[in-house]
């Protein structure tokens, strides 16, 4: 690129860097670019070139205005890359953290669940084994009853009352136990929920 400078008497051609290395920006890059310009930059200059005239002297100066420009941009484009790639890693960190903080709390959750219910089935297993000895047991005593019915005469007095008590196999204490330990392990389990709900983080 040539300026053609018209004095009296005089003609003088400025030639001006026909290229102009720049930074290329990948968008795909992941790690920080590195500037490869200087803090004080200087731009070159023929080492015969010194201008003289006003026109010379306004053209180096406007020459050397955006070449400063220029590399101040650049350098302001590369740091702005390099600030939002370092908020991209952060912020990739702290989902991450999150990610596995949740994951952790929800197996433990799972493993308190696992426990409870296995802890509920051993319950209402031992409840039912109970319930058949009961009820073998009364049929044993039911049938040894019968096969000495034949021999026995029941005489009951007139001033007598026969009362039919019904007894049940499981107890009133028994099935109140029962409840209340249910009734324990829905609230422990309803506060713990309430607890890791309420936790900040």
């Amino acid at each position: 690129m040539k300026y053609a400078l018209s004095e009296p008497g005089s003609t003088l051609e400025l030639t001006a860097p026909t290229s102009i290395s720049r930074p290329v920006f990948d968008q795909r890059a992941t790690g920080p670019v590195a500037t490869t310009y200087s803090s004080t930059y200087k731009p070159s200059f023929p080492s015969n070139f010194s201008p003289r005239s006003r026109v010379e002297q306004y053209w180096a100066a406007r020459a050397l205005s955006a070449e400063t420009l220029l590399s101040a941009k650049t350098e302001h484009l590369v740091e702005v890359k390099n600030l939002t790639y370092t908020g991209d890693v952060r912020r990739a960190k702290e989902i991450a953290d999150l990610t596995r903080a949740h994951n952790e709390r929800l197996a433990r959750l799972e493993k308190l669940i696992i426990v409870l219910l296995g802890f509920i089935a051993v319950f209402f297993g031992t409840i039912l084994i109970a319930y058949l000895d009961a009820s073998s047991s009364s049929l044993r005593s039911t049938s040894n009853r019968h096969s000495w019915a034949h021999f026995t005469i029941p005489i009951l007095s007139p001033f007598a009352s026969v009362v039919e008590q019904e007894v049940s196999v499981i107890g009133t204490r028994t099935i109140i136990a029962g409840l209340l330990m249910l009734a324990c392990l829905a609230y422990a389990m309803f506060r713990y929920w309430l607890a890791k709900r309420t936790q900040p983080g």
